[in-house]
């Protein structure tokens, strides 16, 4: 196929088109977000003049909140680390109000989301897709990569079914509602309900119920993962009520000679909420 066909995984959207009213403090209060010295907008000191450079700020974007202090951000010049903190934020709360999906924790390097399929008797199974935003790297606007990242399965049956013949060793992850929480952050809370939260399989887990491993994926799958992708994009992010969260474009960039980054078949295993270089590939789409 020739070089101009080549699509790349990575969806330009429009810059806004005036400043953003963004509200910040130098305490951690209620509905605030940390952000530490590498994250900084570029005027912070402006905010807060009696302050020594601090290892972190606390932020409730464009929520306004009794105590903070404003500043009109421009997205366009501001320092890329902010500007990504914040259209990661907003992908995170758009996406965990679709009653659908499961949104992992964090999103200060992009957001996991795991989308319902093939349950079987014993699992529920979900597809899993990361989105990040980068800003001018394949284009001269700011841009969403959308990867797909394999299928996981959850356990019908709950922890409380489980804890009395499995290592807890074994327990990473756990899924409680809606809510993705490590085994161990989900204990030291402290009033659990171990009958309502389910774990995440993993090849400990598998080996320990005695369940058979996943089948590989076939090398070079790349054109069935784009697939996956394309149709993400149609059902959650070609609707009007994405594109009043961030207007995306209804087309992928063509691939060029920048850097193009997407998701290896073989990290369907990567934990929610992690990214890791070997789950990077530099390459493009057919």
């Amino acid at each position: 196929m020739s070089k101009q066909n080549l699509q790349t995984n990575v969806l330009p959207f429009d810059w806004p088109e005036e400043t953003i009213l963004m509200y910040f403090n130098k305490k951690e209060q209620p509905n605030s977000y940390r952000l530490n010295n590498s994250r900084f907008p570029k005027r912070w000191a402006t905010l807060f003049p009696d302050l020594n450079p601090p290892d972190f700020i606390y932020t409730s974007f464009e929520q306004p909140e009794e105590g903070f202090v404003s500043q009109a951000i421009d997205v366009r010049t501001d320092h890329p680390g902010f500007v990504q903190h914040y259209y990661h934020h907003k992908l995170h709360q758009h996406f965990k109000e679709q009653d659908e999906l499961i949104v992992a924790p964090g999103f200060t390097n992009g957001i996991n989301i795991w989308e319902p399929e093939n349950e079987t008797a014993d699992c529920y199974g979900f597809e899993r897709f990361f989105l990040r935003v980068q800003l001018r790297t394949l284009s001269d606007l700011p841009e969403m990569v959308i990867a797909y990242k394999g299928p996981i399965e959850v356990l019908k049956s709950s922890i409380a079914d489980n804890i009395s013949f499995v290592p807890t060793t074994t327990l990473e992850w756990v899924l409680a509602g809606k809510r993705l929480a490590r085994y161990i952050d989900y204990v030291r809370e402290g009033n659990v309900d171990f009958g309502g939260a389910y774990p995440v399989l993993n090849s400990g887990l598998r080996k320990a119920l005695g369940m058979a491993a996943p089948p590989r994926g076939q090398p070079n799958q790349y054109t069935a993962h784009y697939q996956y992708i394309k149709d993400f994009c149609s059902q959650y992010l070609y609707t009007a009520a994405f594109r009043a969260c961030i207007p995306v474009l209804n087309r992928f960039l063509p691939a060029n000679s920048k850097l193009v980054q997407v998701i290896h078949q073989n990290n369907h295993h990567q934990q929610p909420g992690k990214r890791t270089r070997q789950a990077e590939k530099n390459t493009s789409w057919n």
